[in-house]
């Protein structure tokens, strides 16, 4: 009666660790496939090319105000000095400005492009990005000149107009075409107490002198939009940011900033004085987040699961003293008890397996948004996590198993 009693307790404490077990197994390998799609999705988005070489380049804001410079063509002169100023700086390579920087606050202009003795198909979007750039930006960039040249001192008020598209333009508007040369009707137009585009010139129509390599302005996961990029000596927008490409350490050179600024007018500050890196690193932040947290809980899963096969089957060991004793005494090998005790833990993973198997499936079809560069339905990425937690648990039910042969057989019979 005593032994039934506890036969039948054993039982029910039993069948609730283990599936308990089996439902930890399930949980781990569901959060580490889901973790290894975010950590995969990560490391695709930072292999992204976003246009520009971030390292060594310094930004800094600036907004003119109407009371510190009243006249437009004033402003442009200002933006000039203070950019050769800029340069003067030792360890500054080169200097520019502009609008609105790639991967930072979303400032473009967009309107409707008008080409010269070219004619667009009705149906064709013909929205593109207006952006105003100085003379040196691309430069300090280091963004790629794909064809024609970049702007310099003579694409000014006064002169013809100047602009430069990128390749998403390039290719939406004149595929297989070399676009430099072409023009662009007038893109002059005022932004408020911003500025204005080509103010006091009477430019009409804009040449195409160049195209640049796309830049990421919505974030890396976008494709690149068509944009129109107008020479910032033909502009007098009034909020600018600057991009100064040093030799070394970006940061270094912000007291000498302020500095050039103060000299030439007191009155004025910079705001949101930052390392370009600082946008990329921004512009992953939520991926790295994302992926360092299910990481997170796919480990703590893991070796909760980890644990709990190695206690249960230590429990089951513990248990069966007297069983495996006798077994031993009748003749059964240590090599027959290991393998059994052995299965009974590989069968609670394999069960465990099937079924996160199938929960990681729904798992990363939910995931299917945040990821970038990769299919929910990877096998390889189901793969790795999943020989993983099979090596895991064969490591967790080895230990008992190989303590379950070290019984005593006239101990455990004495026991009895």
């Amino acid at each position: 009666i005593r032994d039934g009693s506890r036969s039948v307790a054993g039982s029910r404490n039993s069948g609730l660790q283990r599936s308990l077990v089996v439902a930890q197994f399930a949980m781990a390998l569901m959060l580490v496939v889901g973790a290894n799609f975010l950590v995969t999705t990560l490391r695709n988005i930072q292999q992204v090319d976003p246009g520009f070489e971030a390292q060594g380049v310094l930004t800094a804001e600036l907004d003119v105000p109407q009371a510190a410079i009243p006249e437009h063509t004033e402003v442009t002169d200002f933006y000039e000095r203070f950019r050769q100023r800029l340069r003067d700086i030792p360890g500054v390579l080169s200097v520019g400005d502009a609008s609105t920087l790639p991967l930072g606050e979303p400032l473009d202009y967009t309107r409707d492009v008008v080409f010269v003795g070219r004619d667009i198909e009705s149906e064709r979007n013909t929205v593109v990005h207006f952006r105003s750039v100085s003379p040196g930006f691309f430069e300090s960039m280091e963004t790629p000149l794909v064809s024609g040249r970049h702007f310099n001192s003579l694409d000014r008020n006064g002169n013809p107009g100047a602009v430069i598209i990128n390749e998403a333009m390039a290719e939406a508007f004149f595929p297989g075409e070399d676009p430099v040369g072409e023009l662009i009707g007038d893109v002059g137009q005022c932004f408020g107490p911003l500025g204005c585009v080509h103010v006091g010139s009477g430019i009409t129509e804009s040449e195409i002198i160049g195209v640049v390599g796309d830049m990421k302005y919505e974030g890396l996961r976008e494709s690149a939009e068509p944009a129109l990029y107008f020479s910032g000596l033909q502009s007098s927008l009034k909020r600018r940011t600057l991009t100064l490409r040093t030799a070394g350490d970006a940061t270094a050179v912000i007291a000498q900033v302020r500095g050039a600024l103060a000299d030439l007018n007191p009155t004025l500050a910079l705001t949101n004085v930052r390392a370009m890196e600082d946008f990329v690193e921004d512009a992953t932040a939520r991926d790295r987040f994302s992926a360092l947290l299910l990481s997170l809980f796919g480990v703590i899963a893991l070796t909760l699961a980890s644990v709990g096969v190695y206690g249960v089957l230590a429990y089951m060991v513990a248990q069966r003293r007297e069983e495996l004793g006798i077994r031993m005494a009748l003749g059964a090998d240590s090599g027959h008890v290991r393998g059994m005790v052995l299965s009974d833990g590989m069968r609670l993973v394999g069960m465990g397996l099937g079924l996160g198997a199938l929960a990681a499936l729904a798992f990363s079809g939910f995931l299917a948004s945040q990821l970038y560069g990769v299919s929910p339905r990877d096998p390889l990425l189901y793969a790795t996590p999943l020989l993983t937690l099979l090596v895991v648990g064969l490591l967790a039910s080895f230990v008992p198993a190989w303590r379950a042969t070290t019984v005593d057989p006239a101990a455990a019979m004495h026991a009895e």
